[in-house]
């Protein structure tokens, strides 16, 4: 239970950085 936790942590935190830095650079490209 922990472990599945802990991966899909990670993995929505893997996702919101991308998301966040395609939004910085689109801001940049702007």
């Amino acid at each position: 239970m922990n472990a599945v936790y802990c991966s899909v942590c990670l993995v929505i935190m893997t996702i919101y950085s991308v998301a966040k830095c395609e939004g910085e650079m689109a801001n940049g490209l702007r």
